[in-house]
């Protein structure tokens, strides 16, 4: 079997097309197939293109406004579309098998990261918490299931994939091809420059904190709150959706 079906691009763009034209109707059958990888490749982009305008907006929050938003969302997807150039040339398969097997460990450091900070840091109270804020009804049980998952079972499980991967590594190739120390290099930065960037971008914000005699505020506080509109009365950021009535100008009364 091995030696007659590949993997990976292979099978997508190779095996899958062959075998659609043995079928009755190809012409029709390529198209659902196509059309079915172009939605998938469209849901991805969203749920990928979301966070980082998302991480912009909450950074600048005067680019919410008018067509700001619009413009953050076409210059994200233009630097994403450079990013992505290089896999459009005749060795574009390349660099395109290097992000392609790199960028699954990368989001397994992140995602290890995310749940330490979220659930040791921040506070998994403060978390239920912000979930009860959302209207977010969940029974005790289940309440309990995604509390020892967020502490325990998935950093555990997470931790374990990671070392495994790592123990199990081999020098990055493409069919009979090895790349040569650079691209083993170019492939490996790929892989730890997210994790690389936020951790210094932590560490002087964490000195900086310390110096100020401010330590406390890196760990779990009452204060930290969700944010509200701007447009809200400060008075009454506290009541609850079905409490209030937010009209087109920002105004609140009394639904």
């Amino acid at each position: 079997m091995e030696d007659v079906i590949t993997h990976g691009v292979g099978l997508t763009f190779q095996v899958y097309p062959e075998a659609i034209s043995l079928m009755p109707v190809p012409p029709l059958f390529s198209f659902l197939f196509f059309f079915m990888l172009c939605l998938l490749a469209m849901s991805s982009i969203v749920g990928m293109m979301e966070p980082t305008v998302a991480a912009v907006l909450d950074e600048f929050p005067s680019l919410r406004q008018g067509s700001r938003r619009s413009l953050v969302y076409i210059g994200s997807c233009f630097v994403a579309f450079l990013g992505g150039l290089s896999m459009c040339f005749p060795s574009g398969i390349f660099m395109f098998n290097i992000i392609n097997d790199h960028s699954a460990s990368t989001v397994l450091y992140m995602s290890f990261f995310e749940l330490v900070v979220v659930s040791y840091i921040y506070g998994i109270k403060n978390f239920l918490r912000n979930i009860e804020d959302m209207k977010i009804w969940m029974p005790t049980g289940l309440k309990y299931f995604w509390t020892s998952c967020w502490l325990v079972v998935t950093p555990a499980i997470v931790l374990v994939i990671t070392v495994v991967g790592f123990t199990d590594r081999h020098l990055d190739s493409l069919d009979d091809y090895t790349y040569p120390d650079g691209a083993q290099a170019l492939a490996y930065m790929l892989e730890l420059s997210p994790v690389l960037l936020v951790v210094l971008v932590a560490i002087p914000i964490i000195v900086t904190r310390v110096r100020r005699g401010e330590a406390a505020s890196l760990f779990s506080s009452e204060a930290w709150v969700p944010r509200h509109d701007n447009t809200l009365d400060t008075g009454l950021v506290n009541k609850t959706f079905e409490d209030t009535q937010i009209g087109t100008e920002g105004v609140v009364g009394e639904s």
